[in-house]
C-alpha cells in the first residue's frame, strides 16, 4: 500500500515508483544517450528535453553520451541510472546504495540531488548495505535532514543493540560523540550440543559498552 492505496494489481509502470540499482541495469546494446531516454519512449512528455539536457550536465555526462556502455567506469555507470531514473519524475524514488561507486565530490552532487527531491515532496527511499547505526552515519544523516526540513525516518538493520539506544537518544556510534562501541551477543540453550532447537529453552542477551 502506498498513500492508503492498494497497489497489489496496479502495473509497475502506473504506480509511479522507480529505482536505481546499485548494479546500474544499463542496456549494452544502447549509448548513454539512449539509456537515458529509454523510459522516455512510453512517456514522452513526462519530462521535457532541457529537463533532461539539465539532469546530464548536473552528473558530469555531457562527454560521455554516445560512448557505450562497456567504455564507462562504474561511477559513471552509477550516474547513467540516477539521470535515467529521474528523467521519469517517480513519485517514490529508491536508491540501492547508490553512492558506492561514486567519488565523494560527486556523493555530494547525488545528495544534494536527492535533498531536492525530498524537499518538492518527493518520496526518496535510501536502500543501504549493513545497518546504518552501526557505521556511524545513521544519526549524522538524521540530523541533516532534519536541518533541512525534510521529514524522515532511519530503519535499522539488524543491531538493536545499537539501533535502540539511538532510537532513544543515545549517539553510542555518532562520530565525535562516541569513541568506540563494544557489542557482546550470548546465547545459552538446553540442549546437547549447545545449539537452539526446535522447543529449546535459553535466552540472548545484548550488552554494549
Amino acid at each position: 500500500r502506498y498513500s492508503g492505496e492498494d497497489l497489489t494489481r496496479t502495473p509497475m509502470e502506473k504506480r509511479g515508483f522507480n529505482i536505481v540499482f546499485q548494479d546500474y541495469a544499463l542496456f549494452p546494446n544502447l549509448n548513454v544517450r539512449q539509456n537515458i531516454t529509454y523510459g522516455l519512449r512510453n512517456k514522452p512528455g513526462i519530462s521535457t528535453k532541457e529537463e533532461v539536457e539539465e539532469l546530464i550536465d548536473l552528473l558530469g555526462l555531457r562527454e560521455h553520451l554516445d560512448k557505450r556502455i562497456d567504455q564507462l567506469s562504474g561511477g559513471q555507470k552509477q550516474r547513467v541510472a540516477i539521470v535515467r531514473a529521474l528523467c521519469m519524475h517517480p513519485e517514490v524514488l529508491l536508491f540501492d546504495e547508490v553512492t558506492a561507486a561514486l567519488d565523494p565530490e560527486m556523493v555530494r552532487e547525488v545528495l544534494d540531488v536527492m535533498l531536492g527531491l525530498a524537499r518538492e515532496g518527493k518520496t526518496v527511499v535510501r536502500l543501504k548495505g549493513g545497518d546504518p547505526f552501526v557505521f556511524g552515519r545513521g544519526g549524522e544523516e538524521l540530523l541533516a535532514l532534519n536541518r533541512a526540513g525534510v521529514p524522515c525516518e532511519e530503519v535499522p538493520g539488524i543491531t538493536s543493540a545499537v539501533a535502540i539506544p539511538a532510537g532513544a537518544g543515545i549517539p553510542v556510534t555518532h562520530r565525535g560523540l562516541s569513541r568506540s562501541v563494544h557489542i557482546i551477543t550470548g546465547h545459552t540453550a538446553d540442549t546437547p550440543d549447545g545449539l537452539p532447537g526446535p522447543g529449546a529453552g535459553g535466552r540472548w542477551c545484548s550488552l554494549w559498552v
